[in-house]
């Protein structure tokens, strides 16, 4: 029986991004507050998105 959970998959900066998400913060603003590019935050949330078998940001936000 596995009982990794799907967050515990990603990476702590991955992890990190995702809460931002959650949190309404826009890709640039993520970006810069991390020093990297805007391109790297849409490359970590697609891995985040195939991790947690979701397909948009709307599904890191708490319900």
């Amino acid at each position: 029986m596995n009982t990794t959970q799907p967050l515990d998959q990603l990476t702590t900066e991955e992890r990190d991004i995702a809460r931002r998400v959650s949190e309404g913060e826009r890709n640039r603003d993520i970006a810069d507050s991390l020093h990297l590019s805007v391109r790297t935050v849409q490359l970590r949330l697609t891995r985040i998105y195939r991790t947690l078998g979701i397909h948009s940001r709307a599904k890191l936000s708490p319900s």
